[in-house]
């Protein structure tokens, strides 16, 4: 006895050694997961920065595009002809034309972009050597169209407009096709960015110039937009560090982020002067903010998109629970587990309980509930073959349906659910009906196709009337080998058939998939019990249960990269 309670001693060490490297393992894990899933969001959300800025980048670059496409119109040039220095306070077939010019400009441009202009102008120039000097950039003129009024006239450029046109200008020694930072227009009463291209002949001597004014209002909507969560929002700064635009309003084109007294701000400009693109964690009045900001080349601008920490990892956060309750599961499972083995290591070490085991076993061996509780403990093996790395993909996958679509993200996490119930439900039953374990076999592919995407594609063919009772966990392990076998080795992909149809007086379920298949050896290896070692306990296991119940087994056809198709028959009187 005193052999016995050292072996007992020993075996209580080593379970409990290898509980508390679980628990460890366990914490581990749950931080690294949290890090991650962090590190994710956070990536997603700068790309989602980084996209809204190309998006007005892009945009701005197709509203100067038709800038650009005034400035070199026949129309322009015929007026050129009729008045080559393009004096824009003569009344003459010149200025009637360049009218005509800017209502073709307005009928295409109120159709295609509704409510983005206030304005359409043809513009003077000077020359190179002229944009230097203050008095100068008062004869600069516009013909333009007002879309308030819907009238044409001519006045000279916005102050702000011009005193950014000569200083650009006169750094370069000549003009170039730009985009102004936004500045306040009396003529619209309202702030307005304005865009210019020049026509220029062979020698690259300017004759005149384009140009439209875009409402500021359709630029902050597109920035607004980019904004995350309920208490996000986006704005544009200028290369300056101005606030093009801002929910503040009085800091919306008044403001620059060196002069507001926020140090947030302050420090923020500092670092997109600096940097092309990054991100700002900062508290604003006790609640933690985040800021994304990605540059908008074609006009020097800044994009910056502010999140509230806690709505941006509110879908994280709330995994984070489940995967605590999950985990604390699998401890709670291995504890029990592990209990059972270090019961069953004791009874093996004393003599008179081998012996009253053995005997025991010859006594259930010749009654059904041995048949039961046998089959039973095999199940329960299947049911265990439930992956700690199964679970961890499916919960990455649902960490990543959170961000872009959280419908879908909830609808797996339901299927996740039904898939664990399905696999612990049928812990007492020696027959269930087929559909039951089908609704199984559903929910796992559909874990699956949102991990696998494109490259897992499932198809049902089932026939009415075909729900006969079965051994538990028969159909299940057979897709998840076809999935995880035959489909998932190609990088393509496959397609998985499940058939169920009544052929005679049997139900016939076949599984088939077009995956890489395996050689007839092969086949009979797994079926036998020198494959055990391979599979785990799965085809060996049906095949076991389905002799025990019915004399025959499972009927397996496969071929080396065409597919493999498992077929079950059950007789009808087992309905």
């Amino acid at each position: 006895m005193i052999n016995l309670s050292n072996k007992s001693k020993f075996t209580t060490t080593s379970i409990i050694i290898i509980m508390l490297g679980l628990v460890l393992l366990s914490i581990i894990t749950y931080r690294q997961y949290n890090q991650v899933s962090e590190s994710e969001l956070m990536h997603t959300m700068s790309d989602h920065t980084a996209q809204s800025a190309g998006y007005i980048n892009t945009w701005l670059e197709g509203r100067l595009g038709e800038v650009r496409e005034t400035a070199e119109s026949p129309i322009l040039g015929q007026a050129l002809k009729l008045n080559p220095q393009l004096d824009l306070t003569r009344k003459d077939e010149s200025i009637h034309l360049l009218d005509e010019l800017n209502q073709s400009r307005w009928n295409y441009v109120s159709g295609a972009y509704p409510n983005e202009y206030a304005a359409l102008h043809i513009v003077n120039y000077l020359q190179p050597d002229e944009w230097g000097n203050p008095k100068n950039l008062k004869t600069l003129k516009a013909r333009y169209y007002n879309v308030k009024d819907g009238t044409n006239k001519t006045d000279p450029w916005a102050e702000g407009a011009a005193v950014e046109a000569g200083m650009r200008y006169s750094q370069t020694a000549a003009v170039y096709d730009t985009i102004f930072k936004p500045v306040y227009s009396q003529a619209y009463g309202r702030n307005m960015v304005l865009m210019a291209a020049w026509r220029k002949d062979n020698k690259g001597n300017v004759l005149a110039g384009a140009a439209a004014s875009l409402t500021i209002e359709t630029i902050q909507q597109i920035a607004q937009q980019a904004g995350y969560g309920k208490k996000g929002y986006g704005f544009l700064l200028a290369q300056d560090g101005t606030f093009i635009t801002h929910p503040n309003a009085l800091w919306a084109m008044r403001g620059k982020t060196s002069t507001v007294s926020d140090r947030n701000m302050q420090q923020l400009g500092k670092l997109v002067s600096s940097t092309k693109s990054g991100i700002f964690r900062f508290s604003d009045n006790g609640e933690k903010r985040v800021a994304f900001y990605n540059s908008i080349p074609i006009a020097g601008w800044t994009l910056v998109t502010v999140a509230d920490e806690n709505e941006l990892f509110a879908s994280a956060n709330e995994l984070h629970v489940l995967m605590l309750v999950i985990i604390s599961s699998i401890i709670i499972v291995t504890l029990m587990f592990a209990y059972i083995m270090f019961l069953l290591l004791n009874l093996k070490q004393s003599n008179a309980a081998r012996e009253a085991l053995e005997n025991r076993n010859k006594e259930l061996i010749a009654t059904k509930e041995t048949e039961r509780k046998i089959l039973q403990a095999e199940i329960s093996v299947l049911q265990a073959q439930i992956q700690p790395h199964f679970l961890y993909n499916t919960l990455n996958s649902i960490t990543a349906l959170c961000r872009t679509d959280s419908l879908k993200a909830a609808e797996l996490l339901e299927e996740l659910s039904d898939y664990l119930q399905g696999k612990f439900r049928f812990n007492n039953m020696e027959l269930i009906p087929l559909d039951q374990e089908l609704d199984l076999v559903k929910s796992y592919l559909a874990i699956e196709q949102v991990r696998f995407g494109k490259r897992l594609e499932v198809e049902y063919h089932v026939e009415p009337n075909t729900n006969p009772f079965i051994p538990p966990l028969i159909l299940q392990p057979l897709v998840e080998n076809a999935v995880k076998h035959g489909v998932y080795p190609q990088r393509q992909g496959g397609i998985v058939r499940i058939s169920i149809k009544n052929v005679d007086q049997e139900t016939v379920i076949s599984v088939t998939d077009n995956g890489v298949g395996m050689t007839a050896d092969k086949v009979k290896h797994l079926l036998n019990d020198e494959g055990a070692q391979e599979v785990g306990v799965g085809l060996r296991n049906i095949q076991k249960r389905l002799q025990k119940h019915y004399g025959y087994g499972l009927e397996v056809q496969s071929i080396i990269n065409k597919g493999t198709t498992v077929t079950v028959k059950i007789p009808n009187l087992a309905r």
